[in-house]
This record gives structure tokens, C-alpha cells and sequence, in this order.
């Protein structure tokens, strides 16, 4: 008899109170907002229920993170400051922040597949305190970091900065200036031609204007002056070196400045000297290593503006508006393709069906009106030898009746074989020959077992992220966790693939249990070897 296998009652409650927790948590929005842990100095009056929002108060300083650089054009990251032409971290601590500049921030493995690197930066952020402009440092460098500068902005880098967990945004709007969203990261540089040579030159910004988008905290945390930040946008702007004050400063942040141009003049002073009279000069080939430098001045300006139309809970939906505009598009492409889909399936439903009746009824196949005109020709034959058979008896002076009851008898029988094999003739042709190959072993099946098991492997990845993804448990705040779920759900689906692909090496008849693990270990499956000690011990 077969085993009752039940779970445990507490088991089946858990599992059903997950589910429950899980959708009454994804009706508030579109993910479940702040999943992500608060930092130690977080007070536990700055917490609502079920999510993890992080206030300030004013005065109260906000880390800045740098992360990296990174374009859509080529799949090379850098850490921000492993960037020779930025200001370098001082290892300041600002007052109020647990970390100085240059501290690493713990990833996890999503983020380090990512390629994030996040450390701390020294940029002096504090809620509430508008700064015009504040001088970060001068940095020197040479033709050669030039030289990497100008290729990172032919590639267009953009720059990754993260503050309360949002990614440092440009801010756009529609063309109908009704709706507002973000794009994540801003511009290194850009290219443009010199107004003075008309020669192609690379400019650097050099001057961010952070602009902090605020509005109270929810519940007991906004009563008591907590407020939280529901956007983070970055304009840069390039500005030369010249007209600063003693702070190192533009004299007017606001006015219009020339470029910060990455151009060094070559030195020419030996032609210069060799032809004085002449009013041309060429320029001589630049050598990187002539120890020719230039000096990059970095500024910032700080703002904080209340912002009441953007709840918490849906700061993300900035960075996903921008494809607000072709949703109508995508749910009819979305019906296109299921009626299409729809028209596609029913005619091969009625094919399928039509040529089944066919079979059934016996007037669908060619072949088989063939072969039943040849067995009727056999039929004939047999008939007509039993016939001759009995004249030859009724001769000889057997009696009459003797022969007719011989001849009837043998008539039934030849009917009676005659009709088991049209049976057996349409039990085995048309589509009822497929059984034949369904369930034949493939010539390569020891190949074939880790391929199903390897599907089956990444169907329960993508469907384990597709439904954690639709019950908001993964979601944009939570950064680098899409990849961190499904890795993990990758490695744990592996005992599934490990199991159905040695059970269908079985299936094929298959005897060498070692060459099959080898093969599954091979396809980096580490999980798998214990299905395949199982199948040794069934062979054995």
C-alpha cells in the first residue's frame, strides 16, 4: 500500500500565514518599500510597522555614497574612486555619521555581481542646510589620466552616487510638461567644439547641484520632526578654473562660466625658438610622458526642497515613469500576441481533431485503404481454395451436407481472420505509429538527461523570481537582491534537476551512473551528485 505522507500541522499554518503576510504586504504598492535593514543609529520611533523608513531631523547629516561609473555601451565598471581624476577620499568623519570618507560599505552578492563598489564620500550633507557653494578639492593630473578621462566620456559614463539608498538621478519631464521622472546617474562629461579653435574637445563636470527632495515622516516620527527623503537629483554643470574666491569657489555659482576643457597645449617652445618669424607654428605630436599636468578645481552646491506630491512608499515610481507614456502600446502588443497565439492553437486543434476522426473512421489515411484492398485480394484467395476443395470431395461421394457445413466453417474463419486484421492493421498506422518513437531511448540520452535537468533548473529560477518579484518581496530598494534570490533559488532548484535528470538517465536505460554525475558535475550542478548515489544504489 502507498505511504501517507502528510506535513505536519505546524508546517502547513507557517506556510500559510507566509502567504497571507506576503500579500497583504504587496496591496500597499507596487514592492514592498524599505525591506531593507536600518542602520544601528536608527531610533525605533522612526519605524512604522512593517516597513523600514529611515527619518532625519534637521541638522541630522545624510550619507552620500559613491558607488561607480558605468556606460551602456560597454560592459567595463570602475569604482568612482579608483577614477584618477576625482577628488580622492580624506577620511574625514562627518559629525553625526558613523563612517569616514573612504569606509567600504558590506555588500552582498548581488551587489558585487553588479560590480558595485560603495564606499563613503566627503561630501557634507545635513537635512534642512542649503549650502551655495562648497569647495571639495583640486586635483592634479597628467596627460595619461587626461587621456582615460576623455575615453570614459566618449564611451558616455554616467556616475552612480546613492543617498538614503536612492541612486542619484537627472530629472527630466515629458514633452507635454505634465509628468516628472528620473534617470539614474548623471554624465561625466561631455563633447563639444571649442568656440575659440573649432577643434573637438572634452569638458568635465566639475560643479554638482544636489538637490534633496523632502517631505514629513508618516506617524509618530513626523510628529516629532522627522522628515524623509523622497527624491535625490544631480545637475551637473562644467565650469573652468578661473574667477574663484579664496575658498576656491566660482565668484557666481549661478552666472555663466566657460568649460572645464581636459586639454593640455603641447609644448611647442622648441619650434617656437627654431622658426621665431613664422606666424604658424605647428603642433608637435603630444608625448604622455613630458610631465605635463593641469589642475581640476571640485565644487557642489546642496538644496533641500519639500515635496509633498511623492508618498515614501512610491519614491521608486520616478524611475519607471518614463515608460509611462508607452503602456497603452505594450497591453496591445500584449493582445496582439495572445490572438494570435489564440488563432494559431485552434488550428491546430482542428487539424489535429480532423485527423484524428479520419484515423478512427478509417478514411484519413491513403495508406490504409491500400492496405485493406490487399487483404481483401488475400481473402479472395483463401475463399476460393476451399471451394475447389469440397467439389473434389462431393466427387469422390462425400455427402452434400458434410461439405456445405465445412464450407461455412471455413468461410467464418477466414472473416474472422480478416476482420483481426484490419483491427491490427488500424491499431498500427497513421498517427498511432508516434507511440512507437515517444517512447523509444534517444540515441543520445546520457546527454539529453542533464539538459532536462538543467531546464527544469532554470524554470524554477525564473518562476521563483517572476512570483517573488509579483508579491513585492524583490524590489528596487532592495539593491542587488534580483541577483542574490536568484542565485540562490538557481543552487537550490539544483536538487530538483539533480534528482529529475538522473531519474530520466534511468528512464533511457542508462547503466553508467558515473559518467552521468560527471557529466551534471561538469555543468557546475554540485548539487546534483546525491540523485545520482541514488540511482547507484537502484543499480546496484
Amino acid at each position: 500500500m502507498p505511504t501517507d505522507v502528510r506535513l505536519p500541522i505546524w508546517l502547513s499554518r507557517l506556510a500559510l500565514l507566509f502567504f497571507v503576510l506576503a500579500f497583504s504586504c504587496a496591496s500597499d504598492a507596487f514592492y514592498i518599500p524599505g525591506r531593507a535593514c536600518p542602520g544601528p543609529d536608527v531610533p525605533p520611533t522612526d519605524q512604522n510597522p512593517g516597513y523600514s523608513i529611515r527619518s532625519y531631523r534637521d541638522d541630522e547629516n545624510i550619507p552620500l555614497l559613491v558607488n561607480k561609473v558605468y556606460s551602456d555601451n560597454t560592459q567595463l565598471q570602475y569604482a568612482y574612486f579608483d577614477l584618477p581624476f576625482v577628488c580622492p577620499p580624506t577620511g574625514h568623519q562627518q559629525h553625526g555619521s558613523p563612517f569616514a570618507s573612504g569606509h567600504s560599505v558590506p555588500l552582498n552578492l548581488g551587489e558585487v555581481l553588479r560590480g558595485d563598489r560603495i564606499t563613503n564620500s566627503d561630501f557634507r550633507i545635513n537635512m534642512g542646510e542649503d549650502i551655495e557653494c562648497q569647495y571639495l578639492c583640486d586635483r592634479e593630473v597628467g596627460r595619461k589620466d587626461l587621456r582615460w578621462a576623455q575615453e570614459l566620456i566618449e564611451h558616455g559614463y554616467v556616475t552612480e552616487w546613492i543617498l538614503d539608498n536612492l541612486p542619484g538621478a537627472t530629472s527630466f519631464v515629458t514633452v507635454d510638461r505634465s509628468r516628472k521622472y528620473y534617470a539614474p546617474g548623471f554624465k561625466l562629461g561631455y563633447k563639444d567644439f571649442d568656440l575659440v579653435t573649432g577643434k573637438e574637445r572634452y569638458y568635465l563636470n566639475n560643479h554638482y547641484t544636489i538637490v534633496v527632495r523632502w517631505r514629513t515622516a508618516p506617524g509618530k516620527a513626523g510628529d516629532n520632526g522627522g522628515k524623509v527623503v523622497v527624491g535625490f537629483e544631480v545637475y551637473t554643470k562644467s565650469i573652468d578654473g578661473g574667477h574663484r574666491n579664496e575658498t576656491g569657489c566660482p565668484l557666481d555659482v549661478q552666472a555663466d562660466h566657460g568649460p572645464l576643457a581636459l586639454y593640455i597645449p603641447p609644448d611647442n617652445s622648441a619650434l617656437a625658438e627654431q622658426y621665431p618669424d613664422s606666424s604658424y607654428v605647428p603642433e608637435e605630436p603630444i608625448d604622455v610622458t613630458d610631465g605635463a599636468t593641469m589642475v581640476i578645481p571640485y565644487t557642489y552646491s546642496v538644496y533641500f526642497r519639500e515635496w509633498n506630491d511623492v508618498d515614501w512608499a512610491n519614491r521608486w515610481d520616478l524611475y519607471f515613469n518614463d515608460q509611462a507614456d508607452s503602456s497603452f502600446t505594450h497591453w496591445l502588443a500584449i493582445v496582439n500576441s495572445l490572438i494570435i497565439s489564440g488563432i494559431l492553437a485552434a488550428v491546430c486543434t482542428v487539424i489535429w481533431s480532423r485527423t484524428m476522426q479520419g484515423d478512427v473512421k478509417g478514411r484519413g489515411d491513403g495508406v490504409l485503404e491500400e492496405a485493406r484492398l490487399r487483404i481483401t485480394k488475400r481473402g479472395d484467395k483463401k475463399k476460393a481454395t476451399p471451394a475447389g476443395v469440397g467439389a473434389a470431395g462431393g466427387g469422390a461421394g462425400v455427402g452434400s451436407g458434410s461439405g456445405l457445413l465445412e464450407k461455412m466453417a471455413e468461410t467464418v474463419g477466414v472473416e474472422d481472420d480478416l476482420s483481426s486484421d484490419e483491427e491490427a492493421l488500424e491499431d498500427i498506422t497513421g498517427w498511432k505509429l508516434l507511440h512507437g518513437d515517444v517512447f523509444r531511448p534517444p540515441a543520445y540520452g546520457g546527454l539529453l538527461a542533464p539538459l532536462i535537468g538543467s531546464g527544469v533548473q532554470l524554470i524554477f529560477m525564473v518562476s521563483g523570481l517572476l512570483l517573488l518579484s509579483s508579491l513585492g518581496l524583490l524590489n528596487p530598494s532592495w539593491r542587488g537582491g534580483f541577483l542574490s534570490v536568484g542565485v540562490g533559488l538557481f543552487v537550490f532548484a539544483g536538487l530538483f534537476s539533480g534528482f529529475l535528470s538522473a531519474r530520466v538517465y534511468k528512464t533511457f536505460g542508462g547503466q553508467n551512473w558515473r559518467k552521468n554525475a560527471l557529466m551534471v558535475c561538469l555543468r557546475c550542478r554540485p548539487s546534483k551528485t546525491w540523485a545520482n548515489r541514488g540511482l547507484r544504489r537502484r543499480l546496484s
